[in-house]
């Protein structure tokens, strides 16, 4: 399914993923690191990005023109 967004991603002109989640879930913290997500802080999300109350760990992906997922 990644792969999926990935190359739907591309084929519309974005190059970058955000997305937040929460400490507790620890298999998907290690799913987007595995995937080359890199954790940014809150304060350095895009300002239109949708925050949620339960959301404590922001991850971002910049997509490269061969990088596969």
């Amino acid at each position: 399914m990644l792969g999926v967004l990935v190359s739907f991603c591309r084929e519309n002109g974005i190059h970058s993923i955000y997305l937040g989640t929460v400490t507790i879930l620890k298999a998907a913290l290690r799913f987007y690191e595995r995937n080359h997500f890199v954790e940014v802080e809150k304060e350095n999300l895009p300002t239109r990005f949708p925050l949620m109350n339960a959301d404590n760990v922001f991850y971002s992906l910049h997509l490269k023109e061969n990088q596969t997922v």
